[in-house]
């Protein structure tokens, strides 16, 4: 199958519908690693009549939400790493608006995966026009509380064992974190990440 094609079905695994989707292809794909994508605002969006009224600009959050877009569609695309339901934003930190965004503009969008735990997944990305950087953050993902991860085959890797959460407890992950942003792990998987001082799954 050309790369343009898969690309595409990776594309589909977004669960918005096209009123809410800020991701209009993907340029490249490494699944579970890093992805570039484009998103343009077209000026018709319904969101532009109040934002803002004579000025369209692209809201922020949305410019967030279009990089976390793309971190899932990364994410899901892991053929070493189950689906996770009803992946959704989690966490920010560090975020840096430092443009805006207005009608034509076209954006592209980078994620990075940098670290999974159980249905949590932390990824660095950015927004450039041009190449100009317009916005940078650190964003955390989180399947489903309760949900159960699901055994597929990835869209450009292969089918994959399903892990359970409380699988591996060797993950070190700051008590402090744990305590304010960790949603849907068994509790007995929480006890055991707090008696861990260090972690490489880190958020600063």
């Amino acid at each position: 199958m050309p790369l343009h094609q898969l690309l595409e079905l990776a594309l589909r695994s977004l669960p918005h519908g096209p009123e809410f989707r800020f991701l209009d292809r993907l340029l490249s794909l490494v699944p579970g690693q890093h992805g570039v994508g484009e998103y343009r605002l077209r000026g018709d969006e319904y969101f532009l009549r109040g934002h803002l009224p004579g000025e369209p600009l692209l809201p922020g959050v949305l410019l967030i939400e279009a990089a976390a877009q793309l971190a899932g569609v990364v994410a899901q695309e892991d053929p070493t790493a189950p689906a996770w339901p009803g992946l959704k934003l989690t966490a920010l930190r560090a975020v840096k608006i430092l443009g805006t965004v207005r009608p034509g503009d076209t954006l592209r969008l980078e994620a990075k995966i940098t670290a999974w735990l159980g249905p949590l997944v932390q990824a660095r990305t950015s927004a450039f026009l041009a190449d100009v950087l317009l916005m940078s953050a650190e964003i955390t993902l989180s399947g489903a509380s309760g949900s159960t991860p699901v055994e597929r085959e990835g869209t450009l890797g292969k089918p994959f064992p399903v892990v359970q959460p409380e699988a591996d407890l060797s993950i070190r992950v700051p008590a402090p974190l744990l305590r304010n942003q960790i949603i849907g792990l068994p509790r007995e998987a929480v006890e055991a990440f707090h008696s861990q001082k260090t972690a490489p799954f880190d958020l600063r």
